[in-house]
């Protein structure tokens, strides 16, 4: 039965079997609930949000503490202010003051429990483009999202920063700016490289694993590049070749 004369039938079965005054009583129930129920939505909406905005102060709080758990405790607890790893990709209002405070806490941490920690939370969210990471300690991090994910890291700029000894997995990094980074020894698996800027980094020991792109990567200016590279820049140090590296791993400090 088409809905429109179902609910013709409903509304003509109330009339015949109700008063006015019946029907008049429970239309303005009906309507005190729902009001009631909207109300509970709203201050319960708000209390989520206060709380919420408590307990991300109560972290950065954390964060200043002279307890080294407690630091550590509240580096990881910062995470989940930028987890978007659920179905609905989702996350917090907090997610780029996270972020900020991240970058700025990683430019004047020394190496360390409390930076690795801070530096690992990057693989608890599926995208830091665009975000500034200048000068900042990325030692020894390992970034991987859970269920090989990728990460967005385009656009992001690194300048300066120390990535020795850091591991990154099936990253984007398009356009992505290392110039005059420390990457001795860094490990990219799976990253998209391709119009990235490598301009005077340090690039000894580093590592091109498991099909990473360099396309029109620029390489002009880096040092201790991987020997198999060269043959594929062009005269303005731009790497040419479209196709996914072979596992570069030798620079020319090595034989």
């Amino acid at each position: 039965m088409p809905i429109p004369n179902l609910l013709n039938e409903i509304i003509s079965y109330i009339t015949d079997n109700f008063s006015n005054e019946v029907i008049i009583a429970a239309l303005a129930t009906l309507v005190v609930s729902i009001v009631k129920l909207i109300d509970y939505k709203v201050k319960d909406s708000q209390s989520k949000s206060d709380n919420m905005h408590n307990n991300f102060n109560a972290t950065l709080d954390g964060l200043k503490s002279d307890s080294a758990t407690k630091r550590i405790t509240s580096a990881i607890l910062l995470r989940r202010y930028i987890n978007d790893l659920n179905i609905w990709r989702t996350t917090t209002p907090y997610k780029q003051d996270a972020l900020n405070v991240i970058s700025s806490l990683l430019r004047i941490t020394p190496c360390g429990e409390f930076q690795k920690t801070l530096a690992d939370s990057l693989s608890f969210t599926r995208s830091i483009h665009n975000q500034d990471f200048q000068y900042t300690n990325l030692q020894n991090a390992i970034i991987k999202v859970a269920n090989n994910t990728s990460i967005d890291f385009s656009n992001v700029d690194f300048y300066m920063a120390d990535l020795s000894y850091a591991s990154i997995n099936n990253a984007k990094c398009r356009n992505t700016i290392f110039k005059c980074c420390n990457m001795r020894n860094t490990t990219f698996r799976g990253c998209n490289l391709n119009d990235c800027d490598f301009g005077g980094a340090n690039l000894e020991g580093v590592r091109f694993l498991d099909n990473t792109t360099l396309y029109n990567a620029n390489f002009k200016g880096a040092i201790n590049i991987p020997l198999d590279i060269y043959p594929h820049l062009n005269e303005d140090g731009k790497y040419c070749r479209n196709t996914p590296t072979t596992n570069y791993a030798k620079t020319n400090n090595e034989k």
